[in-house]
C-alpha cells in the first residue's frame, strides 16, 4: 500500500491554472464593461482628434 499525500489547496494543477485564466479573462471582461466598452473608446479617440468648434 502507498500512501499518497493529497493535493494541497495551494499547488498550481493544469485544471487550476485553466480556471485561473477563466477568472482573470472575466475580470477584464467586466471591468472593461464598467468602463464603457469599446464603443465609448471610439467616441472618445474621434473627439480627441476633432478640433473643438468655439462660437464668436
Amino acid at each position: 500500500m502507498t500512501d499518497e499525500k493529497p493535493i494541497s489547496p495551494w499547488k498550481l494543477t493544469p485544471g487550476r491554472i485553466i480556471i485561473l485564466l477563466f477568472g482573470v479573462l472575466i475580470v477584464v471582461y467586466v471591468a472593461s464593461a464598467l468602463m464603457g466598452g469599446l464603443g465609448n473608446y471610439q467616441a472618445l479617440r474621434e473627439s480627441a482628434t476633432t478640433p473643438a468648434v468655439t462660437k464668436p
